[in-house]
Formats: structure tokens, sequence, C-alpha cells
């Protein structure tokens, strides 16, 4: 039937994608910022999503304690190796992006590939592969796709990103 989504594709929920293109058409009216203003702005943004990122995942590092291994590379007492490789390696990964985003690359399976090996780098030994084990989050409904089918499920979210204007656009202005 055509003109009927297909239930097992990703969309973005339309009252979503309105309500980002009102953001961004506000902010699209600040611009161009001045340089020293986007170079503040990524510097801090590192820090949060780093902090926020990793807290989600269990790690215990503060706020300020994340920018002071992030800024200054110190380690902090009281804190496993894996927490400050954790800062180090999220805060290498987003400067990473913010290249990719700078020079326009396409999102593909080795800029996915390579992000999660900037990320788990030196904490798992699969860093920069697809998982082969299952894996559950605790606390929640969602159980995450078998091992087996990740590698084609993003292969078709790759495909989907690259065939969507709008949402790969919104994945650009996320950096």
């Amino acid at each position: 039937m055509a003109g009927t989504a297909d239930p097992k594709k990703p969309r973005l929920d339309p009252r979503l994608a309105e309500r980002l293109a009102r953001k961004k058409a506000q902010l699209d009216r600040y611009h161009p910022l001045p340089s020293d203003t986007v170079r503040r702005l990524h510097e801090d943004l590192r820090v949060f999503l780093t902090y926020h990122s990793n807290a989600i995942e269990g790690n215990t590092l503060s706020l300020r304690e994340t920018q002071m291994v992030i800024d200054y590379g110190l380690t902090i007492g009281g804190h496993p190796l894996r927490e400050y490789l954790e800062a180090t390696n999220h805060a290498a990964a987003y400067s990473y992006m913010a290249s990719l985003v700078e020079s326009r690359a396409a999102l593909t399976r080795e800029t996915i590939l390579e992000l999660h090996r900037l990320v788990m780098e030196r904490i798992i030994e699969a860093a920069g592969q697809f998982r082969t084990v299952p894996v559950f989050i605790r606390g929640a409904n969602m159980t995450p796709p078998p091992a087996g089918r990740v590698e084609a499920l993003m292969r078709e979210w790759v495909a989907w990103i690259g065939g969507n204007g709008r949402v790969r656009r919104l994945l650009l202005n996320l950096c």
C-alpha cells in the first residue's frame, strides 16, 4: 500500500522534528557565532556530554572531576582507572565526532566503529567491533537485539540516515 510507513523502520516523531526545527531556526538567527564562542561551547559540551554519558553508565566522577581529568589529565583519588579511561576516551570520541561534523563526513559503518573504538579503547577487548554477546539493560523493559542482528540493524540505520536529509542534518547539529 503506497504511503504506508514500515513499522520496522526508524522514524522521527513529527512533533519532535518540528520542535527541533524551530529551535534550530532560533539558533540560526545568532549565526555566525564568534570563533572563540564556538571553541568555548565545544569545550563545555565535551565535558558535559562526557560527564552525563558516563554517569548513565555508572561512572562516579563528578562533573568537576570529569573536567579535571579531561582538561588536565589528572587522575582522581578513590576512583578506579576505568572511570578515568571512560572520561578520556569519551572526550577523544567527542573531538573525533566534532572533526567529522566540521569536514561534513558521511556517517558510515566505519565511523561508527571508530567512535566505538575510541570510547571503549583500553576498557574492553572488542573496542571498535560489533558485539558478539547478548546484553541486557538492568531495570529496563527493552531488550537489545541479539548480537547476530546488530551489524545488519546498524547497516539499515546508516542507510536510513543517509537517505533522510532532515535526520542527517539534525544529527550533524548535535555537535
